[in-house]
């Protein structure tokens, strides 16, 4: 099923997307420190805890775990599908 629906490929490509997107808001946004990942394993590092940030985040419906040393990592997991 992984492979019939191309979700590697998938992932690959939506994950260059998010990243660039990702990287270019980082440019702008002095909180953000580093844009990093893996098709769509991605983590946004933050200069302060992440925590306020990712429970607002999950209100506005995303799935987000905080990663990372003193939770300063906002972890993002988006559907492959």
């Amino acid at each position: 099923m992984i492979e019939a629906e191309q979700l590697p490929a998938r992932a690959g490509k939506l994950g260059t997307h998010l990243l660039g997107r990702l990287r270019a808001l980082a440019a702008q946004e002095p909180m953000i420190t580093a844009v990093r990942g893996e098709g769509l394993l991605v983590g946004i590092e933050l200069r302060e805890s992440a925590l306020g940030t990712i429970a607002r985040l999950r209100a506005a419906g995303f799935l987000t775990l905080p990663a990372g040393r003193d939770a300063r990592v906002v972890q993002l997991l988006p559907p492959l599908t």
